[in-house]
């Protein structure tokens, strides 16, 4: 594959309104930080995320903050493609989790999950939503939260 969407995959977009970008004096060329967007950007699994992580620290160092966020993110979005969700936001500190007509989500662990948590809803539109507790990063709570629908 060539980073093609399949037909019937879900493509996930994640918006958690923290801060992702290449930072300028991190890498300061122009062509460089695009490339790497894009390169994100067509990323389909965990092992070129990986091969890439590697790449950019090997030429650059460790990564800082915003990027660490942005591969984070990128993360996430695999996660979510996996799983059938169709995008991951926040509000606030709340989540919203849509969830696709065809997920691969376990069913009786999404019934469990609103069973035993009154932090989280479900509504007919299929969006998951959750309270995020204070003081929990939202990079964090969307992976966990991911993490409990596999």
């Amino acid at each position: 594959l060539k980073g093609e969407v399949l037909p019937g995959a879900t493509q996930a977009t994640i918006s958690l309104g923290v801060d992702t970008h290449i930072p300028h004096d991190y890498i300061p060329e122009a062509t460089i930080r695009l490339s790497l967007h894009k390169r994100l950007a067509s990323i389909t699994d965990e092992v070129q995320l990986e091969d890439l992580l590697g790449e950019i620290e090997d030429r650059f160092g460790a990564a800082p903050g915003p990027l660490g966020n942005l591969i984070e993110l990128a993360r996430l979005r695999l996660r979510a493609e996996q799983l059938g969700i169709e995008s991951v936001e926040s509000e606030g500190r709340t989540l919203a989790v849509k969830i696709s007509s065809t997920p691969a989500i376990d069913g009786q662990k999404l019934v469990a999950l609103l069973a035993e948590n009154d932090d989280f809803n479900f509504n007919s539109a299929g969006v998951l939503t959750m309270k995020v507790p204070p003081g929990t990063p939202l990079l964090e709570a969307a992976g966990g939260l991911l993490n409990q629908l596999a």
